[in-house]
């Protein structure tokens, strides 16, 4: 499965990055928050699990998962790859020079192959599905029990699909990047579990400008801040100190100036 999964995507370029905020909805001590993170994997899995349900993809299209944890909510990065290449496609079709005419029944043009099969997906008992390359694809569904057309030398180049397995549910079940980038906001407000505690999504949109700081990062950048502000502080008790010797030293200085002051006009009296 690993081995194929380059080839089980279209276009691994095209992807929809997703940014969730998601709040935990239990009061957690501490020591829950560290055992939260320390089973970060276990919330990846109940995350992607959601997402599979919820966005009505396959579980290999989730490409990652990133989590942030912060005090009372995560930050969550996903990033969601375009549908799978098709059953059909992958067996190329059956080559067939078809004789149809225009008048026929049932046949609809459309831009590529895949817009023809996702589109027949939607009929029911199809046994066959039709291309034909005529500027755009001609498009023909065979329903059960109808027959193929004619064979001919001077007839269309076509290909012709099988659905005798019943596999053209599968492409319709995929649901196209489009379809996620406008209702992607459908996720916002909804709620997941993972062990006793449960999370609600409050904000999600499209991006990939969100920067996650590693654990080490974090925990170097907290160390630096609490040990400068411990020498703030001792800076601040040792100007303290400074001023109260000073001000001290110089309340002793004083009455003694005053007493020699006060002797020398004695003697010169």
């Amino acid at each position: 499965m690993f081995n194929s999964h380059h080839q089980c995507f279209k276009d691994r370029k095209n992807k929809v990055p997703l940014r969730l905020e998601i709040l935990i909805l239990n009061h957690l001590m501490s020591d829950k928050i560290h055992k939260l993170q320390a089973d970060i994997h276990h919330v990846k899995d109940a995350l992607r699990s959601f997402l599979v349900d919820k966005l009505n993809v396959s579980f290999l299209r989730i490409n990652w998962i990133k989590l942030n944890f912060l005090d009372s909510h995560i930050v969550a990065k996903a990033e969601i790859l375009d549908s799978f290449v098709t059953y059909f496609e992958s067996k190329k079709g059956v080559s067939h020079k078809f004789n149809i005419k225009s008048t026929e029944s049932g046949q609809i043009h459309t831009s590529t192959i895949d817009e023809c099969l996702r589109l027949q997906a939607f009929k029911a008992n199809l046994s066959y599905v039709i291309t034909c390359g005529t500027g755009h694809y001609l498009c023909l569904g065979i329903v059960n029990g109808d027959s193929l057309p004619d064979e001919n030398e001077n007839g269309l180049n076509c290909k012709l699909y099988n659905n005798s397995d019943h596999s053209l549910t599968k492409l319709l079940a995929e649901v196209p990047l489009e379809v996620i980038e406008k209702s992607y906001s459908n996720l916002n407000g909804s709620r997941f579990n993972y062990s006793d505690i449960e999370f609600a999504v409050v904000d999600v949109k499209i991006g990939d400008d969100i920067r996650f700081d590693s654990p080490e990062k974090t925990k170097s950048s907290s160390t630096f801040t609490f040990f400068f502000i411990i020498s703030i502080l001792i800076n601040i008790m040792m100007f303290v100190k400074f001023a109260s010797d000073y001000k001290l030293s110089q309340n002793r200085t004083n009455p003694l100036r005053d007493y020699v002051s006060l002797k020398l006009l004695k003697s010169s009296i």
